[in-house]
């Protein structure tokens, strides 16, 4: 048995009953929250439906970093952005169902054991857990007229391997990598790390490479490769999204912003490069959680700590557009 089919069937025995409430309607749509029960917690979710389209597409969500929220936010950062509610808000005004959730850790989707975070959750329990939402969905097909897979910054990879077991009419990249976590950190966060400390972060990035966890991580180095953070890397090392996404057989959608600080443009580009079927859109201005910002410096890390900033204008219509021509 490989290890996808092992993680397949840890995703169905921890679903267990879902439960669902009414949360608020607007002129465009209804929201309702759903939850699984997992065996370290209750998982929350929000399943956006329009309310004028009989049999709406659904796009499900899998947002951000492990620390990111349904909405876009950072569980870090106690100031909100929204970016994910906002698009799910633009979706539903153009008849498309959405579904997002807190990740076993953030937002509402609190630990049963107060003393864990989500960094000591197994990585295979996360990967469950967002095959099990995909999982839900794909037995509700006849519910949707197709069914679409977004992906977006590091949890392109949780859409990815969900994509890969249940097959979606159509896939969205949005300013995700086209490689594994380790070159990324190499590429973006290596430069600016001091010079006597070079030698130990290659000797921390090799041990992880190695799956060991290093000890004595100086201190300036935590941020990267803090304890509590190594299993994680250790275990998403394994996962290249540009293997996974040459799987698919759905066209695929690659979105990335000119002034995302978190993804460099190649990556996007290889990822894009090995879908068998890829469209590609690089969005002027668009930063990581698909704001405007102008260029690359404190003024674009102010966006994430703005709630009333909406996404830019004009990727709301790309994603429209690309969800409506796929078959």
């Amino acid at each position: 048995m490989n290890n996808m089919h092992k993680i397949l069937i840890v995703g169905i025995c921890f679903l267990s009953t879902l439960s669902l409430s009414a949360q608020k309607t607007t002129k465009y749509f209804t929201e309702k929250e759903l939850s699984q029960v997992k065996n370290e917690g209750t998982i929350f979710g929000t399943l956006t439906t329009p309310l004028k389209t009989k049999k709406p597409p659904l796009v499900l969500f899998y947002t951000g970093t492990m620390g990111t929220d349904r909405d876009g936010n950072m569980v870090h950062n106690p100031k909100k952005n929204n970016w994910a509610a906002y698009l799910a808000d633009s979706l539903a005004a153009n008849g498309i169902a959405s579904f997002r959730y807190d990740k076993i850790g953030t937002g509402k989707s609190v630990l049963n054991n107060s003393s864990l975070s989500m960094y000591n959750i197994d990585y295979n329990n996360h990967i469950a857990h967002a095959l099990s939402w995909m999982m839900f969905f794909s037995k509700k097909k006849e519910e949707y007229s197709k069914i679409i897979v977004l992906g977006h910054q590091e949890s392109v990879i949780f859409g990815l391997l969900a994509a890969n077991v249940v097959s979606p009419n159509g896939f969205i990249a949005i300013n995700a990598p086209g490689t594994t976590i380790d070159t990324i950190i190499e590429q973006l966060y290596y430069p600016s790390i001091p010079d006597k400390l070079k030698d130990i972060g290659n000797t921390i990035l090799r041990e992880l490479r190695q799956g060991r966890v290093y000890e004595d991580v100086p201190t300036p180095l935590i941020p990267l490769f803090g304890k509590d953070i190594q299993k994680i890397l250790i275990a998403s090392m394994k996962f290249n999204p540009a293997e996974k996404i040459k799987n698919l057989q759905c066209p695929v959608l690659v979105l990335y912003g000119e002034n995302d600080m978190d993804t460099p443009e190649s990556e996007a580009l290889k990822l894009a490069a090995a879908a068998k079927n890829a469209t590609v859109h690089k969005i002027p201005l668009m930063n990581t959680i698909m704001k405007e910002a102008k260029g690359k410096n404190l003024k674009n890390r102010e966006t994430y700590s703005i709630p009333v900033l909406p996404i830019i204008d004009g990727v709301t219509k790309i994603i429209v557009d690309f969800i409506r021509a796929t078959p």
